[in-house]
C-alpha cells in the first residue's frame, strides 16, 4: 500500500502519474494506492464551482492507462472543502481522496471497503480502508460478565 498526495499543479499531474506507473512496474505484489489524487473522475465529484474538463480527464486517463480500479466509497460524498464560505455559493466540496488498486489487489481482497470519515479539525476528511469488508468489526465493546 502506498499513501500518496497528487500534485495540485496541472502541469505536474502527468509527470506524477508517470512516476506511479514506473514505480508500479517494479512491484511484485498487489498494490493499493490511497490518498489525495487531486483529481476528479466526473463533474459530480464537485459541488460548487465546476471542475475544469482537463482536471477530470487527467485522473481518468491515468487510471485507464495503469488499469487501476477505483474501490468506491461509503460515508461522506466529498473528502475536501475549500472553507471559503460566501453568501452566493457557499464553499466548494470535492471528492479528491480515493483508494485505487490494481486488479490483483482487488482479487486478493474482494470484500474490501472504503469509508470516507468526518473530521471537525481539518479541511480534509480521512479515508479508511477495511480489507475485511464492512461487516467485519475491528472494535468489540468491553462488557463485564456476571459472576
Amino acid at each position: 500500500m502506498s499513501a500518496i498526495y497528487g500534485s495540485t499543479r496541472h502541469d505536474e499531474k502527468r509527470e506524477f502519474w508517470q512516476f506511479i506507473k514506473n514505480y508500479g512496474k517494479d512491484l511484485t505484489q498487489p498494490w493499493l494506492i490511497l490518498g489525495d489524487m487531486n483529481g476528479m473522475l466526473s463533474s459530480s465529484d464537485q459541488s460548487g464551482i465546476g471542475p475544469s474538463p482537463s482536471s477530470v480527464q487527467v485522473l481518468r486517463k491515468a487510471m485507464n492507462s495503469l488499469e487501476l480500479i477505483d474501490l468506491g466509497s461509503s460515508g461522506g460524498r466529498y473528502t475536501w472543502c475549500n472553507r471559503r464560505f460566501s453568501a452566493v455559493g457557499g464553499c466548494s466540496w470535492v471528492h479528491l481522496d480515493r483508494a485505487l488498486s490494481y486488479p490483483e489487489w482487488r482479487a486478493l481482497f474482494p470484500q474490501a471497503t472504503v469509508q470516507n470519515l468526518v473530521s471537525a479539525n481539518s479541511d480534509y476528511y480521512p479515508v479508511l480502508v477495511n480489507r475485511m469488508g464492512s461487516n467485519y468489526n475491528l472494535f468489540h465493546p468491553f462488557r463485564f460478565e456476571a459472576a
